[in-house]
């Protein structure tokens, strides 16, 4: 259920190029571009918050920014920590 949560964030990116199943197009290198992928995701101690970091490819400047998010399980809202595009781990 929680890995649902997590995926269904970048479900907006998906749609951007399939639409109700059916693919637009042919898929183009450029397109993967616009996916946002979710690494070190970390529970509270009490399992009511999780953290994680974003990930984000810029082609103009040939790299990834990476941000930190916080979601609250209970509800499923989820909240940006940081905007520097450099934070990739809670530690």
């Amino acid at each position: 259920m929680r890995f649902f949560i997590f995926a269904n964030m970048c479900y907006n990116e998906v749609v951007n190029i399939f639409n109700g199943g059916a693919l637009m197009g042919k898929i183009k290198l450029e397109d993967f571009t616009k996916f946002k992928f979710l690494s070190g995701l970390k529970y509270s101690p009490s399992g009511g918050y999780a953290g994680f970091a974003v990930h984000r490819m810029d082609m103009e400047e040939n790299k990834y920014f990476s941000n930190l998010w916080l979601l609250e399980v209970k509800s499923g809202r989820y909240f940006q920590l940081t905007s520097f595009n450099e934070e990739t781990d809670f530690v």
